[in-house]
């Protein structure tokens, strides 16, 4: 009797860190559940309510550009991110994801921009990085190191990919906008009580783009052949018109 109530306290306790971890360690979290267990935490709709906002520039330059490999199927450089351009996270380093039609072995140099905007004129280079590419175009990742400062609470910012094509050194690049916002005190309470489909749902509702997409992006590079995963993640693409890319595979990551 006290070897198997043991054993449930044991496994009571796994599943609660798993929990908790989650919003900090999603790759942890993707590597530790089961197949089983993840499509029983998806059985939920998520519907993104994405804030009335939107930005200058495109997420998706408009054609080829002259000088530079061309694009087959018409599906250019792309951010994942919303119509608007324009998307808020919880997060203090989230995560960047853009889909490139080139590899490297197409002649084409990529560069990652953050900038932060301290007044509505004003920017600061926050971080820059050169970005190899893979060996298949695709959706790449791109992380921000522990060695940068934490975006700071409501601050604006804006982020790039500039691909240069080299011979010609004609650029192609996307620009998009990101806020860190803070959660009222509720619905941080939710988050901690939730569990894995809750916390997406959570993060659709209050409009948490890249919260969102990190966590389901990380889930599915651990989980490719999860048929639930796989749903969900073409499911948030389609909302926000990226149908084109939603079997592009995620290739190379930074």
């Amino acid at each position: 009797m006290i070897k198997l109530l043991l054993k449930q306290l044991q496994s009571l306790l796994t599943f609660c860190l798993l929990l908790i971890s989650f919003p900090f360690n999603n790759m942890a979290l993707a590597q530790s559940l089961s197949s089983e267990s993840l499509e029983s935490l998806f059985n939920t709709n998520l519907e993104l309510k994405l804030p009335d906002k939107g930005s200058p520039d495109n997420r998706q330059p408009s054609s080829d550009r002259p000088g530079c490999p061309e694009v087959s199927d018409n599906i250019y450089l792309t951010a994942l991110i919303p119509q608007s351009n324009y998307g808020l996270t919880t997060l203090d380093r989230p995560n960047f994801y853009f889909y490139v039609p080139y590899s490297k072995n197409d002649g084409v140099s990529a560069e990652f921009l953050l900038r932060y905007y301290p007044t509505s004129t004003d920017t600061i280079n926050i971080y820059q990085q050169k970005i190899e590419l893979g060996n298949t175009a695709g959706i790449i990742k791109v992380n921000l190191p522990e060695t940068i400062e934490p975006l700071i609470e409501n601050g604006i910012y804006d982020f790039s990919l500039i691909l240069t094509c080299q011979g010609t050194n004609e650029e192609i690049w996307v620009r998009s906008y990101l806020q860190r916002v803070t959660l009222n005190s509720e619905i941080q309470q939710q988050l901690i009580n939730a569990n894995l489909g809750e916390k997406l749902a959570i993060y659709a509702q209050q409009g948490l783009w890249f919260d969102l997409l990190n966590s389901i992006a990380q889930l599915y590079i651990s989980n490719p052949e999860n048929e639930a995963i796989k749903t969900i993640w073409q499911d948030i693409l389609q909302q926000v018109e990226l149908e084109n890319i939603v079997d592009k595979p995620i290739g190379y990551l930074q």
